[in-house]
């Protein structure tokens, strides 16, 4: 029921939310600010949409990225 964009410094979350990291990382496309969707093992079946959407609120955060976003 969970999955979240966590943003990523020196290749280690921001956050230590005890989900599943997927391996796949996300970068804004305006600058180098990385995330990785995090998500929990009922929400793996829908890791692609995660990741579409994570995609386009990282960007859509520019220049203020936050260290979570709620997916």
């Amino acid at each position: 029921m969970a999955a979240e964009a966590v943003r990523y410094v020196n290749s280690e979350p921001e956050l230590d939310d005890g989900l599943q990291a997927d391996l796949h990382r996300l970068v804004c496309r305006q600058c180098d600010e990385e995330y990785r969707v995090h998500y929990s093992a009922s929400e793996s079946s829908r890791l692609e949409d995660h990741r579409y959407l994570a995609a386009e609120r990282i960007s859509g955060e520019h220049p203020i990225h936050s260290r979570t976003i709620l997916l």
